[in-house]
């Protein structure tokens, strides 16, 4: 983003923190979410992807865009709690740093869990995942390391996806779905 919009987001972010969808209309975050530009960023790489699975493209709409502003506050000794691994209803999800600790809270990702394999033993793995921490440590995956200002963007419904707890400072994103 434009610094100045950047700086908007941000000043919205820190008086709406943990906010969602329409609880942000009339603000930068939500015109971001529904506007033109991302719609037509979207529909591109959701017209490619069903492009290379054979389906058919049915446009995305920005009414069902979902936004929201998790906000995690680790300052004084305060504890946070990791955001729970999960798959989401939506095809592509961007996140959109505004505020990053100086270490944590990243988004940890085992990309594209449920392309092509079996449901039942994919719904098993994904939950064992869930639970238990060492073996997200031995199954391969990715962590996306933000900056204020990094824009990461990934297939939700078929990425298994959480954020581990942060133990200092402050995590502020815009999730648009």
């Amino acid at each position: 983003l434009e610094l100045h919009s950047f700086d908007s987001l941000q000043a919205v972010g820190e008086t709406m923190a943990n906010k969602k969808s329409e609880e942000l209309k009339g603000t930068i975050a939500y015109d971001l979410a529904h506007g033109e530009e991302i719609m037509t960023f979207f529909n591109t790489i959701y017209k490619a992807r069903c492009a290379k699975e054979g389906k058919e493209f049915i446009p995305l709409s920005s009414e069902k865009q979902v936004l929201g502003l998790p906000y995690k506050d680790a300052r004084n000794g305060k504890r946070t709690v990791e955001t729970p691994y999960h798959y989401d209803g939506a095809y592509m999800n961007i996140t959109l740093a505004i505020k990053m600790p100086p270490t944590g809270g990243e988004l940890i990702a085992f990309p594209n869990l449920r392309t092509g394999k079996n449901p039942l033993i994919i719904k098993l793995f994904s939950r064992a995942l869930k639970h238990l921490p060492f073996l997200r440590e031995m199954v391969p995956h990715i962590i996306a390391r933000s900056i204020p200002n990094d824009l990461c963007l990934f297939f939700g419904d078929r990425t298994f996806h959480g954020v581990e707890p942060i133990s200092s400072g402050e995590r502020l994103i815009l999730t648009i779905n």
